[in-house]
């Protein structure tokens, strides 16, 4: 599978990446504008491991930016949080069509949540 994580902190990404790296071919973004021109400039995922939470977009910013630049990817977004910032994003999580795992999570949950992702 090849993966990508998009998250703004260096110690989760770089753990997720290494730890993912074991069985995956996993590429990584430290945010949201990192993670569009990735796809922007073509790479291919088979899916996306993305934090709701991060300064530059969130991930619901970015599950529309895919909705609308990338739709052979909608459907393959699993989201992380460790809490949604605002109750708005709680709501829109709980009605979006991607996958929601919550941090902490270990990588039996993690590697489950990517497959449902990948159907």
């Amino acid at each position: 599978m090849r993966l990508l994580i998009v998250d703004d902190d260096p110690a989760v990404r770089t753990a997720l990446v290494r730890l993912l790296g074991l069985r995956h071919e996993v590429a990584a973004a430290g945010g949201y504008v990192e993670a569009c021109a990735l796809l922007d400039s073509g790479a291919v995922f088979d899916v996306v491991l993305c934090d709701v939470v991060m300064p530059d977009g969130t991930g619901l910013d970015f599950l529309a930016y895919v909705d609308r630049a990338r739709p052979s990817l909608s459907g393959r977004v699993v989201l992380m949080t460790g809490g949604a910032a605002t109750r708005e994003d709680e709501l829109a999580l709980q009605v979006s069509r991607a996958e929601v795992i919550t941090k902490p999570f270990d990588m039996a949950r993690l590697e489950a949540a990517l497959a449902r992702a990948l159907g």
